[in-house]
């Protein structure tokens, strides 16, 4: 039997999530022969001890620094007709692959599919950045339906449209899956959300770490836009970055208001934590950070 899919989890110094992922992935209802998984390595230093590598397994190392280069190192081993990417921190639905495959399977005018995501709140993780996840992380229905995008945390690709339209851009820490999404949508290929493509997401466990993956995002958004913004609108789009919130977190319905004032100032502290990294890549000429 040829596999139908592969999956393909980049990873960076996270093995015990790493295999939380591999057992949900070993719990799958199709067949282990129908797909394969690609496990990317993308740190240099690391010594792999002890990892349960499943039967349909591979693991490889990228040096290149980026969980795009990593991505792009497994969609070149891989030889199947689809692909499905997720993190190395989530958790597969049982039915995760066969849905996928069964959907894409029905609808051959479909290119490429983005799942259903889940926010949890692991043990050690923080109720205030639990909160703050619940209402901004992930709004992968809405980037799907609204903006033709989706994140690579639960994307299933028909493995051509890289051939037909390039791999991921590599130089980007952040954004660059949602740019390839919507670039590849905009060439005429249809992306669709399917609810029943399940992956569970865990929460950043703390403002801190909100604040790290915020200062990488805005890297992505400073390559991607800002350098070429003039002042004017560099000005406004901070004036916006701070006063949008206010407007969104007055939309919340059935919130409470302690809960809305809270989710608010979360918000202006990891957007203070953006400008601050702004400020250090113009002025300061700092390498990007990743996570």
């Amino acid at each position: 039997m040829k596999p139908l899919v592969s999956v393909i989890i980049p990873t960076y110094r996270d093995w015990d999530r790493l295999e939380i992922c591999l057992a949900s992935l070993n719990k799958q209802s199709i067949a282990k022969e129908k797909f394969n998984i690609y496990i990317i390595d993308n740190d240099p230093y690391s010594q792999v001890n002890n990892l349960n590598l499943p039967s349909n397994g591979y693991l490889v190392r990228e040096e290149k620094k980026g969980s795009y280069a990593a991505r792009n190192t497994g969609i070149k081993l891989a030889e199947t007709p689809l692909l499905a990417f997720i993190d190395s921190d989530c958790i597969a639905d049982p039915d995760w692959l066969k849905n996928a495959i069964r959907f894409l399977d029905t609808n051959p005018q479909i290119g490429l599919l983005g799942g259903q995501i889940d926010l949890f709140k692991e043990e050690d993780g923080n109720d205030l950045a639990f909160l703050f996840e619940k209402h901004y992380a992930f709004r992968q229905q809405e980037n799907i339906r609204k903006f033709n995008k989706s994140v690579t945390a639960n994307l299933v690709v028909r493995s051509n449209l890289f051939l037909k339209f390039g791999f991921f851009d590599e130089s980007k820490l952040s954004g660059a899956d949602m740019e390839w999404t919507s670039a590849v949508v905009g060439a005429g290929e249809r992306i669709v959300f399917v609810k029943d493509v399940v992956v569970r997401h865990p929460a950043r466990k703390s403002i801190t770490e909100l604040c790290v993956k915020r200062r990488r995002t805005i890297g992505g958004y400073y390559h991607l836009t800002y350098r070429n913004l003039s002042l004017t609108k560099r000005v406004i789009s901070h004036l916006v970055a701070f006063l949008a919130p206010i407007k969104t977190v007055s939309k919340f319905e059935n919130i409470p208001l302690t809960e809305r004032v809270v989710v608010l100032f979360v918000k202006w502290r990891i957007e203070f934590a953006a400008f601050s990294e702004l400020i250090r890549i113009i002025f300061l000429k700092k390498e990007l950070e990743r996570s």
